[in-house]
This record gives structure tokens, sequence and C-alpha cells, in this order.
């Protein structure tokens, strides 16, 4: 479609009017082909926290970096951080192999909520500590995911 949006110098208010609409069905039309069910938002979910595992698993001197800004050198940090990764590596696995079991797969959602609820709950915790932006953007995404989580939860139970 060309000149979608675009108002042509001299075309006139009408014939904007006629181009605006035209790209206003047209993107309702694109939006439409990528509506999304809640077992669609589950796999990206779980895709997303399946990265977020393999990433601590591989590099958690990097993860608990950006989390809490401290240079996690010390062996417990790396074990510890490597736990984290295997926690929502097994989470993401569990929940994408019981996408056709309603029961079970609202139990997994709800088990990553509780997990994401405690990882809001220790960065609070920590909330002094933390910089701003890094206490923000960790709460919130993990507060984000917990209601995520439990909104899927109820929806495919």
């Amino acid at each position: 479609m060309s000149g979608i949006g675009l108002v042509r110098i001299g075309g006139g208010r009408r014939q904007a009017s006629i181009e605006r609409r035209a790209a206003q069905r047209y993107w309702r039309q694109r939006l439409k082909e990528l509506e999304m069910d809640d077992r669609d938002v589950v796999r990206l979910l779980s895709v997303a926290r399946a990265a977020v595992g393999v990433v601590w698993l591989l590099a958690p001197h990097k993860v608990i970096k950006a989390w809490t800004g401290e240079d996690p050198t010390s062996v417990s940090a790396r074990v510890v951080g490597r736990g984290f990764g295997g926690r929502d590596l097994a989470l993401a696995v569990g929940t994408l192999i019981t996408l056709k079991d309603e029961r079970a797969l609202a139990t997994w959602l709800k088990a990553g909520a509780l997990s994401d609820a405690a990882d809001a709950v220790s960065t609070l915790a920590a909330f002094r500590e933390l910089g701003s932006g890094r206490r923000l953007f960790w709460a919130a995404t993990a507060a984000g995911t917990t209601v995520l989580g439990l909104r899927l939860a109820g929806a495919v139970d």
C-alpha cells in the first residue's frame, strides 16, 4: 500500500482522510494477526524463563552483577546463581511439557509465580542497598511475572 498514512502535498484533506482510514484498517488487520491466546502467552513466558535460566547457568556472575551491582567473584555467588538458573529452567520445562494438562499447567504456573514473588520480596528486602534503577527494574520485573503467572494459572485452571 503506497502512501499509507502520508499526506500528499496538494492532495487536500479528503485524500488525507481516506489514506488515514486505509492505514487504520491495514494496521488493525495486522494486529488481529498477532493476537495471542493464554497458551501462547504461557509459551512465551516459559521460553523467556528458560532463556533466563540458561543465562544464570552459564554466566551467573553477569546476572548477579546486573541485579545487585556487586562484583560476584565468590564461589558461593556462582553456586547460588546457577541454582537460580536451574530453578528457572526446570520451571520453564515443566510448564512447557504440561501445556495440554490444565491442572498440571496451573500448578507449574503457580510454582513459577511463587518463585518470582520470592525474587520480588528478596529485592524489596535489599531495597536500600540496591541502586534505584536496579531495585525498580528487578522488583517490577519479578512482581510483573508473578502477577502474569497467577493470571495465567487462573485462566487455564
